[in-house]
């Protein structure tokens, strides 16, 4: 005997693969918040690097980059 789902046989009812609107507004905003963490962290990987050669520069002008020793 066939399942009935409620709806006396007709094809308006929602199956349970369909996703609602309010379901798509959800993931999109779980997919922004998730884009938005990525970029955070990218800009923390670039201001490292942006950290790491200052350093690196400072450092080359602190030992002296003439090769000579001063007295």
């Amino acid at each position: 005997m066939p399942k009935n789902n409620g709806n006396n046989g007709n094809q308006k009812g929602r199956s349970s693969e369909e996703l609602t609107p309010e379901e798509y507004a959800i993931i999109a905003a779980a997919l922004t918040a998730l884009a938005d963490f990525f970029a955070f962290l990218s800009l923390i990987k670039a201001r490292e690097n942006t950290s790491n050669d200052n350093a690196t520069s400072s450092t080359s002008q602190i030992t002296g980059s003439s090769g000579g020793r001063r007295r």
